[in-house]
């Protein structure tokens, strides 16, 4: 190296912070303690949360362990952000800096910053989801799983973005309500700052530090939990009792196959819905752009509603047919009934409410017809049925056509080719190449011919080769 050059080598030199018990003795005054005595706080790989009064109140005072040098900076910019746009999910906090003077792991004094939070009443949702299923309580899983998945609408709606999604991360109070209480990733959307941390592995997308900028960290976590949970809601004894507790390994998942992924999709094959978080699971990509709209699709098959903030229900769905006040949905190649309690089934087939009944495929060649508020009336076996008209409904037997009335019997026997709807008293049949026209007793009223007969807008049945008729 030349004379005239001189090196010029900056080290950020980490400091060393307190451990438990340093913190525990210099806020024992203010400690809230256990029956025995003991002082109540949580641990975690960076930090201590004591619970502590402040005045009249009682607060979690979260003290850290260890060092990070842009920890202040992000808290001072989260409280102006959240100053200007409110986000109710988040634990109020207040971030207090040089506020706690104790000993470090090297014995030195000095001052160290902490975050008073809002104490939150409860447990998490790790430990809510566990009791859940020790009891056997689908019911209780069904409200967790709901109101995570409002959560985690709201949270992708928001002008925030967590980078930590997981199940220690969100807090259950006494009344259901969930509540982050881990704000130290936390960054403002569109903000323009690159991914610093990864998430929690088992969460995270495996290639999640491919994210140049921070605003779609949350979504590949969210669908990781969101599919963990319903899974769970839907087998209990798919809990793992590991420390992510997540169903899916997401490392196979990117590498394109996951066992369990394939075997959940066996089991929602009539939910299509839920599909959707499968598939956003198999995402190479760790920004999954379509979360938010999976997310709300999931909340209204499940509830009916996603909020007012996700829009029209119905643009949720591929196709949307409204009939006497009920609609009839289509997702994915299948069909439902929307009502305001969501979509109790997806069927291969469903046909949309006319006179009051609805038919339904619920299995290879057997169909229900249900009444408006969908309870049963009838079971047929038939190849296909069609909607009611004037009493009749068109149903294939085998091969042939033929009708039924709305108690489901057969009224003109099926020896038809082909059967059109009911109207004005009279519909057209085909036989071979034949058509004709019956009444509603099966009556032949217009002989068969090879004429081809249709029906005009008018209501008019006419042959196609004579304007005239």
């Amino acid at each position: 190296m030349g004379s005239g050059c001189v090196l010029c080598v900056v080290l950020f030199v980490m400091r060393a912070y307190p451990n438990i018990l340093s913190y525990a003795g210099a806020l024992d005054d203010c400690l809230v303690r256990d029956d025995n005595g003991e002082a109540i706080y949580f641990a975690g790989n960076r930090s201590v949360v004591f619970k502590v009064r402040r005045g009249d109140r009682v607060c979690a005072m979260k003290c850290y362990t260890l060092d990070d040098e842009g920890r202040r900076a992000r808290y001072r910019r989260l409280e102006r952000a959240l100053t200007e746009v409110p986000f109710g999910a988040f634990v109020g906090f207040e971030y207090l800096e040089d506020h706690i003077v104790c000993a470090d792991q090297n014995g030195d004094i000095g001052c160290f910053d902490c975050v008073s939070m809002e104490w939150v009443d409860g447990r998490s949702l790790t430990s809510a989801i566990s009791e859940a299923v020790y009891l056997n309580d689908r019911e209780a899983l069904r409200r967790l799983a709901t109101d995570f998945l409002r959560l985690a609408s709201e949270l992708l709606r928001s002008p925030y973005v967590h980078c930590d999604v997981k199940f220690d991360n969100i807090m259950v109070d006494g009344h259901g309500r969930m509540v982050i209480v881990d704000l130290d990733p936390v960054r403002r959307r569109g903000e323009g700052r690159v991914v610093t941390e990864a998430g929690t592995p088992g969460f995270c997308h495996p290639r999640a530090r491919e994210l140049r900028l921070a605003d779609h960290c949350d979504d590949y976590p969210i669908a990781v939990a969101a599919a963990t949970i319903l899974a769970v809601c839907d087998n209990p004894a798919l809990w793992r009792a590991d420390e992510d507790r997540v169903v899916f390994d997401t490392e196979a998942c990117v590498d394109g196959y996951c066992r369990q992924v394939v075997t959940q999709a066996r089991r929602w094959e009539h939910q299509p819905h839920l599909l959707g978080l499968l598939e956003a699971l198999l995402s190479d990509k760790p920004a999954v752009y379509d979360i938010r709209r999976t997310l709300d699709r999931v909340l209204v098959c499940m509830t009916g509603s996603a909020g007012e903030s996700a829009g029209d229900r119905r643009c949720l769905f591929d196709d949307v047919i409204e009939s006497d006040g009920v609609v009839t949905v289509s997702l994915a190649g299948q069909w439902g009934y929307l009502t305001g309690q969501g979509v109790s089934r997806f069927y291969t087939q469903a046909l949309p409410l006319s006179e009051g009944l609805a038919a339904r495929c619920v299995s290879d060649g057997v169909w229900e017809v249900t009444d408006r508020r969908f309870e049963v009336c009838f079971e047929i076996e038939c190849r296909q049925i069609g909607s009611f008209f004037e009493g009749r409904a068109a149903v294939q037997v085998g091969d042939n056509w033929g009708y039924i009335d709305r108690s489901g019997r057969m009224v003109i026997e099926a020896e038809y080719d082909y059967c059109g709807a009911f109207c004005g008293g009279c519909a057209i049949v085909r036989k071979g190449d034949c058509y004709g026209v019956v009444d509603i007793d099966g009556e032949v009223i217009r002989p068969m011919s090879p004429r081809v007969l249709v029906r005009r807008e008018d209501g008019r049945i006419v042959a196609l080769d004579d304007d005239k008729e």
